[in-house]
């Protein structure tokens, strides 16, 4: 499983992501991605965003796994409550991407 992660915009703008693939990650990293992608339920989510919304930060994750893909893109104040742990995840291993750029 590949799990691609962007969070960009907001009043102090950030640009700043990750790519995860569960087959580079040591064994018991790769399950608890696994796990977090199934328990957030981001594969039955559709975007999410606010009209006017662009003083909030906005997430991208897109998720690869045997042959499936599916994106999702949405504002942080409508994010589930599901997909929480998920997020804060992917942000502790997020790079800041102004500075590589």
């Amino acid at each position: 499983m590949k799990v691609s992660f962007t969070e960009s915009g907001g009043l102090v703008p950030v640009w700043r992501g990750c790519t995860l693939d569960t087959d580079s990650l040591p064994a018991e990293d790769g399950a608890q991605l696994r796990e977090l992608v199934a328990s957030s339920g981001i594969a039955t989510l559709r975007d999410l965003r606010l009209k006017g919304g662009g003083d909030y930060h906005t997430v991208s994750i897109d998720i690869e796994d045997e042959g499936r893909h599916h994106g999702v893109v949405f504002d942080l104040p409508l994010a589930p409550s599901t997909a929480q742990p998920l997020i804060r995840h992917l942000r502790a291993r997020s790079r800041n991407l102004f500075a590589e750029s």
